[in-house]
């Protein structure tokens, strides 16, 4: 099946910027634009606004106008984009996400996380890592573009690794994993650790990210391993990539049932949310 991308449109700067950076990351799938209306709308003339969010002319290359499609609905936003992916067998999810501050934060919250909780496929939330970069939506697809992969157990490390290697091969990649040298169980105040577990985890960690190298020597790609403490994974990812200058973050999720869905809303949902830089879920 060739590929076939969904992104949410609401005819903002954002929005085409995400638009774009669908067609950089996918170059040869269908882009399929969709844009939900609210049903408390319908009464209203809303033809020429739909018009508006559909209008690319000079906003990106007329020769990839022909894989484009675009589809007005009705209904909860959240819930129709996740209907829509499904209904034609989308690759990814790509939304746009004004970044980490204020109400928009919640808004991210209300919808893209909906959608990242929700959704069988993998969930970009595009943002501008430099607003004053004129080509930021493709800058993750330039040669050595810095890309973060969370990984926190062999499954879901391979899901993001392929993901990472499939998307963008001229990357240059780093696979962090957290550990929580307390793991927030004390005793008397005391951690429970002792320096014999406590390093017997970070083994463990070395091995998981080492794993993650031979995969990454195996397709051609070199990986810089990255093990790191923190009391929050979620934290602990989103600072590495604050301090390291990194362009995108791609992290992993075990599914969206049961106690998966749970941690998906604890660790990558909060990623998502806290992240400067565009944010993948991988599934």
């Amino acid at each position: 099946m060739a590929d076939r991308v969904l992104v949410p449109t609401d005819g903002s700067p954002l929005s085409f910027a995400a638009i774009e950076y669908a067609l950089g990351v996918f170059p040869t799938a269908e882009v399929r634009l969709l844009h939900v209306i609210d049903p408390r709308d319908v009464y209203y003339s809303y033809e020429s606004k739909v018009d508006r969010v559909f209008d690319l002319s000079g906003r990106i290359d007329p020769h990839e106008l022909d894989r484009i499609e675009t589809e007005t609905t009705v209904g909860s936003t959240g819930r129709e984009i996740v209907t829509a992916a499904e209904e034609h067998d989308c690759n990814e999810v790509i939304m746009g996400s004004h970044g980490r501050a204020g109400v928009v934060r919640v808004l991210l919250g209300s919808v893209t996380e909906q959608v990242a909780r929700r959704s069988h496929v993998p969930v970009t939330a595009f943002r501008y890592r430099n607003r004053d970069d004129s080509n930021a939506s493709t800058a993750v697809t330039r040669p050595g573009a810095k890309v973060l992969v969370g990984i926190d157990d062999a499954s879901q490390a391979q899901q993001a690794l392929s993901y990472t290697f499939s998307r963008f091969p001229d990357a240059s990649v780093t696979a962090l994993h957290i550990i929580d040298p307390y793991r927030a169980w004390f005793s008397g105040g005391r951690p429970i650790y002792s320096e014999r577990e406590y390093d017997q985890i970070r083994a463990a960690a070395q091995a998981l990210v080492s794993d993650a190298v031979t995969q990454g020597e195996n397709v051609g790609v070199s990986i810089e391993p990255a093990v790191e403490a923190s009391e929050s994974a979620a934290r602990g990812i989103v600072q590495h990539a604050d301090t390291h200058d990194i362009d995108h973050i791609v992290v992993g999720s075990h599914g969206r049932e049961g106690i998966a869905r749970i941690l998906l809303g604890s660790t990558a949902e909060t990623v998502m949310r806290r992240a400067g830089v565009s944010v993948t879920i991988v599934r």
